[in-house]
């Protein structure tokens, strides 16, 4: 029974986590709504990883590699969320690392557990996302992004 509730807290918030990954992604970095959902974001990334530990600790000689996945993935996410805190010069461009790597995690393993007889589902995301984050993150003016806002 706890397993199941943990599994359904862990099924919601991933799912949740890429819908509100999705709207932090695609609103302006200066808008409210980007603010509203990249707080919201980086709770639920918390949330499935908190989670997933929860599950890998259930069920451990399955679910074991939960663990770094889930640490990788929200290391990510707490980068994003502390670069937009503090607002250091760079904080942008590290900023849209933490947010990119943490999406790029997160449909990792979205896909890894809907297609797990795909091997390519390991490393489609890395391959296609870490080229777009990148090329998001050294985009001209960023350095010059104002310090106040968003955040």
């Amino acid at each position: 029974m706890v397993r199941t509730a943990v599994l359904w807290i862990h099924i919601l918030s991933g799912g949740l986590g890429m819908l509100v990954g999705l709207a932090a992604i695609w609103t302006t970095w200066r808008h409210r709504a980007h603010t509203a959902s990249g707080e919201v974001y980086h709770w639920l990334v918390l949330l499935i990883c908190v989670s997933a530990a929860g599950l890998a600790v259930l069920s451990w000689s399955s679910l074991w590699w939960f663990i770094p996945i889930a640490a990788v993935s929200y290391s990510f996410s707490f980068a994003a969320y502390r670069a937009a805190q503090r607002r250091r010069p760079g904080w942008l461009s590290k900023y849209l690392r933490g947010l990119g790597g943490s999406y790029i995690a997160l449909t990792t393993a979205v896909l890894v557990v809907s297609v797990p007889d795909l091997p390519v589902t390991w490393f489609l995301p890395a391959v296609l996302g870490t080229p777009i984050v990148e090329w998001a993150s050294r985009r001209p003016g960023l350095t010059s992004a104002p310090a106040t806002g968003g955040r």
